[in-house]
């Protein structure tokens, strides 16, 4: 574990999550000394961090009614979800701290944050002359097997987050491990992405520029396979699949969309996409920040994505295949997949019934906020990659 000095030349644990977007956060081992030599007081400027932290500071309301429309960049589950495992690792060390284990709180503190951030480079790219940033993760066995290209899976946040919350909360990282793809956690500007509502559609941010040159600049400085590059998100960063998929069909080969379906100004501004694609979307019937029946001059209806897509697949007439889950009985919610495709294309609409605004197989990190049942039916992680696995680029 680093450590690091405060004003008083005292030793003081540091847990350093700034590099991945999360605050950090100083914890002295006693009092600190605040004054100088010549007695004045220095406590306005003991914050110890080198730079400035990026982690959102927001302010939940957790009486808010949802009788009113939400707007869709309002996203809870990872709200704090970084401070949340911070908290855990905290009460730990006070314990082991008050039993004068010092030793053994750096062991467990360096063993936790390395198995969390092992992989992982924050890298930043320059597009449109701003400074662009985005976490990749790739798997163990890239320097392995050093003949392989990797399928890629760009995984966006949703609007208030930040691409370090991303991957604490889908854990992706260790299904990339399990099937050997890259995974890249790309950061909003302002943590929001530009989806055509609340944000001008053509004179907002550029984010599929970003998306593009990065794609170029990832092919260049990894091995990519071309013909498997993926996309999913959560909220915000599930609309911006749908984007993706409208714009960008060329490059990416399937999508899939948490919580978040087909923006209506998408459809306005692409009549067709360039070529077929794979399109997943997963929805909670009761989720109550993106509704599933959709919201007028916003966003469609989560069965209306899924016809929309079937069609630009030419997939109208083509005979749904259904099937529900309920693997676990005591989570209140269950599982209706309806799934169309052709030789090379799958459409698929994931109806999480009863489930809420949330990544189904996560961890709940409801903390009384309300946004809904987290399904525990599905892994929607080994889903999301089975359902990549099974398109094909032309």
């Amino acid at each position: 574990m680093n450590l690091f000095r405060n004003e008083g030349g005292q030793k003081c644990p540091g847990i350093f999550f700034d590099n991945l977007g999360l605050i950090k956060k100083e914890y002295p081992m006693k009092k600190l000394n605040s004054k100088n030599e010549k007695g004045e007081d220095l406590s306005a400027n003991l914050d110890l961090r080198s730079h400035k932290s990026h982690y959102p500071k927001r302010e939940l309301k957790r009486k808010a009614s949802f009788n009113s429309q939400l707007p869709a960049r309002f996203h809870f589950p990872a709200a704090n979800y970084a401070n949340y495992l911070i908290n855990q690792i905290l009460k730990v060390c006070s314990l082991l701290l008050n039993m004068k284990i010092k030793s053994v709180v750096t062991i467990l503190l360096t063993c936790l944050l390395t198995s969390m951030i092992v992989n992982a480079q924050v890298k930043s790219l320059v597009v449109n002359d701003v400074k662009r940033r985005y976490i990749v993760y790739v798997p163990k066995s890239y320097e392995i097997k050093k003949d392989k290209n990797f399928p890629v899976v760009f995984n966006f946040h949703g609007g208030g987050m930040t691409m370090a919350e991303q991957m604490l909360y889908t854990q992706m990282n260790k299904t990339a491990d399990k099937y050997n793809f890259i995974v890249v956690y790309p950061q909003g500007i302002k943590q929001d992405w530009n989806v055509g509502f609340e944000m001008s559609y053509t004179e907002g941010t550029d984010d599929i520029g970003f998306i593009d040159s990065l794609l170029t600049s990832l092919a260049k400085d990894y091995r990519i396979d071309s013909k498997k590059v993926y996309a999913t998100g959560l909220s915000r960063g599930g609309f911006f699949c749908q984007r993706i998929a409208s714009e960008l069909s060329d490059k990416f080969t399937a999508i899939a969309s948490v919580g978040a379906t087909m923006p209506e100004p998408v459809v306005k501004h692409n009549n067709r996409t360039k070529t077929k694609i794979g399109v997943m979307i997963v929805h909670g019937t009761s989720d109550e920040v993106v509704k599933y029946e959709g919201k007028k001059e916003a966003y469609l209806s989560a069965l209306e994505t899924y016809k929309y897509w079937k069609s630009q697949n030419d997939l109208s007439n083509s005979k749904d295949i259904s099937k529900t889950i309920d693997g676990n009985k005591s989570d209140g919610t269950r599982v209706l997949i309806s799934e169309s495709m052709n030789d090379s294309n799958y459409v698929s609409l994931v109806t999480i019934k009863e489930g809420g605004h949330t990544w189904a197989g996560a961890d709940s990190f409801n903390i009384g906020l309300p946004i809904g049942k987290t399904s525990q039916d599905i892994n929607l992680n080994e889903l999301i990659w089975e359902f990549f696995t099974k398109n094909r680029k032309e």
